[in-house]
């Protein structure tokens, strides 16, 4: 278990047994200013993890499949995909140290 899932669950915890445990409060509509709410925030955020998490294991079984064919076969690969997976694992770090921040802020909101 990562360090995001252990922390993730320790936040919702915590923050049940603070909230008695109950039903999670309703969704409020925007302001006047067409801001989103804390609560509609994230809840898009709680969606797109949903659909990422999809999308990266499946992303995860396809690359598996061709590590496993390219290392049989020894040949020469173009550059670009190494230039494209330093970018992907570049851009997953700072999608990571984002997520912590949102759990952090969430702990110190409770």
């Amino acid at each position: 278990m990562t360090f995001c899932s252990r922390y993730a669950r320790a936040v919702y915890a915590a923050k049940r047994v603070g909230a008695g445990g109950g039903a999670p409060a309703r969704k409020k509509t925007m302001t006047t200013k067409e801001e989103p709410t804390v609560e509609q925030s994230l809840e898009v955020l709680s969606e797109a993890l949903g659909k990422a998490s999809v999308d990266l294991c499946a992303v995860r079984a396809a690359v598996d499949l061709a590590r496993v064919d390219m290392s049989s076969h020894n040949g020469s690969h173009t550059r670009a995909i190494v230039r494209d997976a330093e970018r992907a694992v570049t851009h997953l770090r700072e999608a990571e140290e984002s997520l912590k921040d949102v759990l952090k802020d969430i702990a110190e909101a409770n």
